[in-house]
């Protein structure tokens, strides 16, 4: 009888441990769940200042100098990728000179503050 008892409390034990375990792994999946809908993705509105069409410049794209970003182009309704030539800051915004190696142009695009 003295073994099956402590049997008993030993099993009452693990199924608490499990329980305890199931908590966090639910605490943690609301948490995950929640963090992703609050922080929604950021994206740089600007125009193609030649055609007067917008594009964006997506969340974790590097804008600098030499380096090759992908941007969403409105008027084709698909995403690009280009290389940055250079900057012009003005009054109302940023100016971005890149470069399109499938098209074989230099794009200027007028990026929002």
């Amino acid at each position: 009888m003295f073994g099956f008892n402590r049997g008993a409390k030993d099993k009452e034990k693990i199924r608490r441990g499990i329980g305890a375990i199931e908590v966090v792994e639910v605490a943690l999946c609301v948490g995950i769940s929640l963090a992703s809908v609050a922080s929604p993705a950021f994206s740089w509105d600007g125009t193609n200042s030649e055609t007067g069409d917008c594009v964006e410049i997506g969340e974790g794209n590097l804008v600098r100098s030499g380096e090759e970003i992908e941007i969403y182009d409105c008027a084709t309704e698909s995403y690009r990728y280009v290389e940055i030539e250079g900057f012009d800051s003005s009054g109302y915004g940023l100016e971005i000179e890149v470069y399109d190696s499938d098209t074989d142009e230099y794009i200027y695009l007028e990026m929002d503050e």
